[in-house]
């Protein structure tokens, strides 16, 4: 249903001249993908972390939330039509 509801989305996007046309399984595939991948990941993420230079601009921990708004903008980067 959330691929059905996401096709629906980008159809009118397109057909606004907002959007340009994307296969919605892969839009949706790659926002929950890289999402789950993040979740998962805590130990690796620490380690870079611990590695990185002091002062570095790189941030490791956010919330899901702010995960998730920032894959899926620039998922919308590549769809927008500018």
């Amino acid at each position: 249903r959330l691929v059905a509801v996401l096709e629906q989305t980008l159809t009118e996007g397109v057909r606004q001249g907002r959007f340009k046309p994307v296969n919605p399984f892969f839009v949706q595939m790659t926002l929950v993908g890289a999402c789950l991948m993040y979740a998962t990941n805590g130990p690796i993420r620490r380690r870079v972390a611990a590695i990185s230079a002091k002062g570095s601009s790189l941030n490791t921990e956010m919330p899901i939330s702010q995960v998730a708004h920032t894959i899926a903008e620039m998922l919308l980067g590549g769809m927008r039509i500018s």
